[in-house]
């Protein structure tokens, strides 16, 4: 019942950052050159994840996840995958300026 609530905030937040497209989700040290199509990309990001992670916490808040367990899992996978699916768009678009980009200790590999 908690995470639900926590949920309603995190799905509100996105929303907030993607209608403002400003905030501290977009404070960030990318280069000038990606920067606007970079932003372009979270807000769309945003948009796609506020409403997921919102009708979470909804159901959860609203004891319908507590009813049906699979419920909590669908959304879960469903927003990591997104989250993974970001990762990849991002990287394949402005992973080869970044790391020409950064400075040499950053991209030392581990």
């Amino acid at each position: 019942m908690m995470f639900g609530y926590m949920f309603l905030g995190v799905g509100a937040m996105c929303i907030y950052y993607a209608i403002r497209g400003k905030g501290m989700a977009f404070n960030n040290h990318f280069p000038a050159q990606i920067k606007e199509e970079s932003d372009k990309l979270l807000r769309k990001f945003f948009w796609i994840l506020g409403p997921i992670i919102l009708v979470q916490g909804y159901l959860d808040v609203s004891g319908i996840s507590a009813q049906y367990g699979f419920i909590y899992g669908i959304f879960f996978g469903v927003s990591i995958a997104v989250l993974a699916v970001y990762y990849i768009i991002f990287r394949k678009k402005f992973g080869k300026i970044l790391k020409e980009s950064q400075p040499n200790e950053i991209n030392k590999s581990l």
